[in-house]
């Protein structure tokens, strides 16, 4: 662990030097802020071993600064994140001065402290006047922390016996430029710590979060020095108390199969319509002969518990029909994408041990040879149906045989089947209804590609709970999704931020509740659609889709606030290690548990084991425990915010990147990114190969520039001409400057005229980082100017610059006559256009 050095020099030339590496150390904002006006609040920090620190205090000069700085630099890491903090420091009669410390996970409290001492003492005279900005050491306009260490000693020697003490009574006044100061008074040489920050600031629970982990901190120091630092835990009693207490609510396990559940809306509403439909209509109880018919059928073809049926349709009223007649047979639908190559649905269809396949119609031709038997589904098959086959069905299925399986991407690139079984959605199901907001009066968007588990939301707990499943054709889903909403008179839809950018709230006047779920929504997304019931879900496929609920997001609410577990107990562990829970308001890996989880990953026992564990180490540290308790490892960081335990997002582990010896975590930068009103989609990338390789790349679409529909995925890229670009790129790179340190500002702007998305909604990051990736060349910068480039001498070499500058998506001054069309080529953005026909054109 530690370096914590002071500047080599007084003057600012040198602080600027020695400042300009650091990383802005930020404390993140806790809880809800304390009624009335801004103030100072302060109370004292008991210590635990509180004769260990008196007498290491009083042992040499460096001793007790040397603590202080170590404890509060661990204590800062687990709250930021970041390896490397820095924080102020200052001493009675010695100017202030700041603090740079890195984390070694490898060395022992012991061996830290000892090297904070040695730096301490050699640095000590060294310590004069300190810029507080990054502006003063010459980079952009932000604090470069907001939290300080300050030893005085007081005039009066007498200590306030009351906890909480007024700041103002202390004498040393909170400086307006720090959040959070740690101010500790040596009374007759004995230490006392006051803990002191702004009320508008933090709320008095998290306050107290936070001293109890430094008073953890500070115990291990004292008592276990020997202690490797990669081993520390510094969950707190009062962290015990608090967070058993949010997992204290019993969670319902509901034992039916999910065709039971509807059934039970079947008897309750028979007449009410079902599924609205751009190919036709169903009430709840055409919808249930018309399955158990169909179910039927399926048993005589040997469909039964555990038998696998894969599911390719468009957007259709058959879909539905499908998904429950599966289920009532007792096997498991498994939903495939219609555009995957054949070669790709040939190869889920035989992981899955396919028996059959049921689809539309119209696609029986194709899907042909992804399955022995292919069962194609029309009125003219139910029709037949109605003649020979009865309404009654007995299912073989119970509430532990699996109801589906969806199919994610996973690391390696080979698909992951998530086995869901019945219970583990009834019970989901049960719990994120009324959480979505989800109940008999709702008419529901069926928006979501049928692969993406927000359609299971649309489709089965709509049903589930008396609503009505309103489907557009797949061609007014792609184009015209606002007259879809208008004309069946939508009430409530599942959107991804995304794709929400391409609606306007008075262009669905019908619209009284949105969710927004899939990715972390911005802002701008807050301000604009809080006016109408807006609701932030967040949910993996392994926890039957939804885990944790925003329901009532207003325009005060922070855009990163998930809200309150749905159906699953929610714990917060140390990322490289989920044996160790993590303080309150400290970043965490979130693991879910409860009866909503999975089955397994098909196939895949090694990565079910990582992924699905069992009795991490403090889940049997507690009265009555019992072994066998079960976890999701959702691999999404996170931390308590509020004094409830709700829970704030903070992205993905595996975005996170190592860039220049720092840790970036790549959904800060597209956070702020987003958040500029002139971005409608953007990412940020860190390619590992092709021309941009090693560099922070932003790939973005400006929200005057995109297109109103979609670009599908896989469909190349365009890059906006320069002329466009230029003039908006400074204005976003100087907003996203202002938020964040140099280095994790992006060097390369890539401004495209859409991003490319998934049937999901969410934008296709595979796609945009093979087309970076595969660039041989600058796009950002012109390697080579118009005047170097060879220029047109006929007509058709004029056309045909403007034919390799189309194909291309390249701008007009990067093509030149004496530049091979393969040098000019990222590959992936030309697949989809063909060049015989405009080239033959000219030569005709």
């Amino acid at each position: 662990m530690g370096s914590n050095s002071k500047a080599p020099h007084t003057n600012d030339s040198n602080w600027t030097s020695y400042l300009a590496e650091s990383e802005p150390c930020q404390f993140p904002r806790l809880g809800t802020a304390m009624d009335g006006p801004k103030r100072p609040m302060s109370f004292r920090v008991d210590v635990d071993n509180v004769q260990l620190l008196q007498l290491l205090s009083l042992s040499d000069e460096a001793a007790l600064p040397s603590l202080l700085h170590v404890a509060w630099g661990l204590l800062l890491r687990c709250y930021t994140g970041l390896d490397d903090v820095c924080f102020g420091y200052q001493e009675a009669g010695l100017g202030p001065a700041g603090d740079r410390f890195t984390v070694n996970d490898l060395v022992s409290v012991a061996d830290a402290l000892e090297k904070a001492r040695g730096e301490y003492i050699s640095g000590l005279h060294y310590q004069d006047s300190l810029p507080g900005t990054k502006e003063d050491s010459g980079s952009s306009r932000r604090q470069l922390f907001d939290t300080a260490v300050v030893i005085h000693r007081p005039s009066n020697t007498a200590a306030s016996t009351n906890t909480i003490i007024p700041s103002q009574l202390l004498n040393v006044a909170l400086p307006k430029e720090y959040n959070i100061r740690l101010l500790i008074k040596r009374f007759n040489g004995n230490p006392t710590i006051f803990f002191e920050w702004w009320s508008s600031f933090m709320s008095m629970e998290h306050a107290k979060n936070v001293v109890s982990t430094f008073n953890k901190i500070l115990s291990i120091i004292l008592v276990r020095p020997d202690t490797p630092i990669q081993e520390l835990d510094l969950f707190s009693e009062r962290n015990k108390q608090q967070v058993w207490a949010w997992n204290s609510t019993s969670l319902d396990r509901d034992e039916r199969c999910i065709y039971e559940v509807i059934q039970d809306q079947v008897l309750k509403r028979s007449d009410s319509q079902a599924v609205c439909s751009w190919d036709g209509n169903f009430t709840y109880k055409e919808l249930d002969d018309i399955s158990s018919r169909f179910a039927g059928r399926l048993v005589e073809l040997g469909v039964g518990p555990e038998v696998r049926v894969p599911l390719c349709f468009e957007k259709s009223k058959w879909t539905v029909v499908a998904m429950l007649s599966v289920m009532k047979a007792g096997g498991a639908f498994v939903p495939l994408d219609l555009s995957s190559p054949v070669s790709r649905l040939q190869a889920l269809a035989r992981s899955v041990d396919a028996r059959l396949l049921i689809c539309s119609r119209g696609q029986a031709g194709l899907l042909a040879t992804v399955s022995d038997v292919v069962v194609p589904v029309d009125d003219e098959l139910f029709n037949e149906l109605s003649l020979s086959q009865s309404t009654h069905i007995t299912s073989q299925a119970k509430s532990n045989n699996a109801a589906y399986l969806i199919f994610t991407s996973g690391s390696t690139g080979e698909p992951k089947g998530t086995v869901v079984e019945h219970v583990a959605y009834c019970s989901g199901a049960k719990a994120h209804a009324p959480a979505l907001g989800i109940d008999e009066n709702c008419r529901t968007l069926q928006f979501a590609a049928h692969t993406f588990d927000a359609s299971l939301v649309e489709i089965l707990t709509s049903l589930m709970q008396g609503a009505c499943v309103c489907i557009p054709s797949e061609d007014a889903r792609l184009n015209n999704i606002v007259g879809a909403i208008n004309e069946m008179q939508v009430n409530y839809a599942v959107l991804t931020p995304s794709f929400i950018g391409f609606v306007e709230p008075a262009a669905v006047p019908t619209l009284q509740t949105l969710v927004l779920a899939g990715e972390a929504m911005s802002q701008a997304h807050v301000n604009i659609w809080s006016k109408i019931n807006l609701v932030n879900g967040y949910g993996p496929t392994e926890a039957s889709v939804s885990a944790v609920t925003n329901s009532h997001v207003t325009p005060e609410t922070d855009c990163k606030d998930m809200g309150f577990p749905t159906g699953v107990h929610c714990w917060v562990v140390d990322p490289l290690d989920h044996n160790r829970l993590v303080p309150v308001g400290c970043i965490g890996e979130l693991l879910l548990e409860g009866p909503t989880l999975a089955r397994c990953y098909l196939n895949n026992p090694e990565k079910t084991s990582d992924s699905f564990i069992f009795d991490p180490t403090w889940s049997q540290d507690a009265a009555g425990a019992t072994s066998g308790r079960r976890f999701y490892k959702t691999g999404d960081l996170v931390r308590y915010t509020s004094e409830q335990g709700s829970l704030s997002y903070v992205g993905r582990k595996d975005t996170q990147v190592k860039f220049h010896g720092q840790r970036i975590e790549l959904g800060e930068i597209e956070h702020h990114l987003t958040s500029d009103p002139q971005t409608k989609h953007g990412m940020v990338l860190l390619p590992k190969t092709g021309h941009y390789k090693k560099r922070l790349v932003a790939v973005l679409s400006l929200s005057d520039t995109l297109s109103r529909n979609a670009l599908p995925s896989g469909t190349g890229l365009k890059i906006v001409d320069g002329s466009v670009k230029d003039t908006r790129v400074a204005g976003i790179r100087e907003g996203l400057s202002s938020r964040l340190p140099p280095y994790m500002v992006p060097s390369i702007w890539l401004c495209v005229d859409a991003v490319p998305m998934l049937p999901s909604g969410k934008m296709d990051r595979k796609c945009v980082v093979s087309w970076v990736e595969d660039m041989s060349f600058d796009l950002d910068q012109d390697e080579v100017s118009e005047e170097e480039l060879t220029r047109p001498a006929t007509e058709k070499e004029d056309q045909l610059r403007l034919i390799w500058s189309h194909v291309l998506n390249l701008p007009l001054n990067k093509v030149g006559l004496d530049r091979s069309f393969l040098s000019l080529t990222p590959r992936t953005t030309y697949r989809a256009t063909p060049l015989s026909g405009p080239v033959n054109s000219i030569y005709a």
